[in-house]
């Protein structure tokens, strides 16, 4: 590495290490733990699920805060951004070079820690919901979490040049955006099945297996809603599996069911992760802008 690369090496080295080691830490355990549930008897209980779903699910946002916001906003507050342009080197090209190594960096630890969660849900006892039930622990919405969020902290540090303000407004901003996309827009990616059936046939098949977001309604005799709703999460179906016995609906009792089925999951994986990365790209460009404006 030379010029603008090594000084941007140098300035944040220390960061992209421990991301980098704390990724492959992760990894290592995920892959352990997967290869040690293999050998466990059928339907054992998963102790380390709720340890490792939380660890999947913080990490984007961990990477913003302590490797995206201190970024180009720490370089600002330690002054060494004039430092570096005392070396014949321009702003643009700066800023561009620590975008580009951090971008590099994150993209490899996050390659490594997804790929090691997917051989995790991949080992887990036939007893859990490895597709819809961990649908934000996959590893193309991994992987593609973790660039916008060290993106949106690079534009957020840029923006602000205030690395603790930076940090706080980042994670804010990562919640917000990860929380609004789950409820408004996941589950219409694709078009959902739509199917009315009746309550009274308890052998017929409500949704075909594998579904996920599924969403029930009563019907009265003209098809309109009753008002009434046996469930609304991934992979919940009414009836007795919801805990409301056919018969206390009356006899064909009618309800539309709205749900995503299973040959869904990986197109809307692919989708959602497009949408973070494009959303990355964008967060980029505007970090390089905000870093080389005057002021």
């Amino acid at each position: 590495m030379t010029g603008a690369t090594w000084l941007a090496w140098r300035s944040n080295r220390q960061a992209a290490v421990a991301g980098g080691a704390l990724a492959a830490a992760a990894a290592a355990a995920l892959v352990g733990v997967a290869i040690w549930e293999s050998t466990q008897p059928e339907g054992s209980v998963h102790t380390l699920m709720d340890g490792f779903r939380a660890l999947l699910i913080a990490a984007p946002g961990v990477a913003g805060v302590f490797v995206g916001a201190p970024l180009l906003s720490g370089d600002v507050e330690r002054g060494t951004h004039r430092l570096i342009w005392t070396q014949g080197i321009t702003r643009r090209r700066w800023a561009a070079s620590s975008l580009a190594l951090l971008i590099m960096a994150s993209a490899l630890a996050a390659a490594v820690m997804a790929i090691g969660g997917q051989i995790w849900i991949a080992r887990l006892p036939s007893n859990f919901d490895t597709t819809w039930g961990l649908y934000d622990l996959q590893a193309p919405v991994v992987f593609a979490y973790v660039l916008f969020a060290v993106a949106l902290g690079a534009a957020v540090g840029a923006a602000l040049r205030r690395t603790l303000p930076a940090m706080a407004v980042t994670l804010a901003i990562f919640i917000a955006v990860r929380v609004a996309f789950v409820e408004l827009a996941r589950p219409h990616l694709l078009p959902m099945v739509t199917r009315v059936v009746v309550s009274g046939d308890q052998n017929q098949s409500v949704v075909a297996p594998g579904a996920g977001y599924v969403d029930t309604t009563f019907l009265n005799a003209q098809l309109q809603p009753l008002g009434i709703g046996a469930c609304g999460s991934p992979g919940c179906v009414p009836g007795p599996a919801a805990g409301i016995p056919y018969a206390a609906l009356g006899p064909n009792t009618p309800f539309r069911v709205v749900y995503q089925p299973a040959s869904h999951f990986w197109p809307m994986q692919g989708i959602e992760a497009g949408i973070f990365i494009l959303l990355a790209a964008a967060l980029i460009l505007a970090a390089l802008r905000f870093a080389t404006r005057d002021g």
